[in-house]
């Protein structure tokens, strides 16, 4: 079902674009003896600049990508766990938002990954670094998170397996 969703979309976008081009770029316009059509203005080109240089692609520098905004909470009493996944999840590139609190509980017996949004790809992402395995979605009001990570007592072992520092 989510295939024929994706290709029914892919289809419309290209009926859509090639409507639109033929509109703007070579539709022949109607003659004004047509009853009921009106006549269709030809857009004028826009003039081509060549004074402005050509970059060569390995000359252009791309900033680099942050996946997603993320939130750590720590679940556990151990000290320093919250801003040791909060740095962790940092240096991979991911837009961790303001500082690691204590989450409501101190008992979570495992890490885990909880997407905020629908598209559950950010969260995913995340797991990819800490390889819980405890992937689920739980939408909340929160607009400002696409991902909770909550830690867990299995922090330690995370760690050590993942070298966070």
């Amino acid at each position: 079902m989510r295939n024929l969703l994706l290709f029914t979309t892919v289809l419309l976008t290209l009926a859509i674009a090639l409507f639109i081009g033929m509109s703007r770029f070579g539709a022949a316009e109607p003659t004004a003896g047509q009853a009921g059509i009106a006549t269709v203005q030809q857009e004028t080109p826009v003039q081509q600049r060549h004074d402005v240089p050509l970059l060569p692609l390995d000359t252009v520098s791309v900033p680099e990508r942050e996946n997603g905004r993320v939130q750590v909470l720590n679940g556990t009493n151990i000290d320093g766990a919250g801003q040791r996944m909060f740095d962790f999840l940092q240096s991979k590139m991911f837009d961790v938002r303001g500082r690691p609190q204590n989450a409501q509980l101190r008992n979570y017996p495992a890490t885990m990954v909880i997407s905020r949004i629908a598209d559950m790809s950010v969260a995913r992402e995340v797991d990819k670094h800490l390889k819980t395995g405890k992937v689920v979605l739980m939408r909340n009001n929160d607009q400002e998170h696409d991902v909770t990570v909550i830690v867990g007592w299995d922090f330690e072992e995370i760690a050590k397996r993942e070298r966070i520092k």
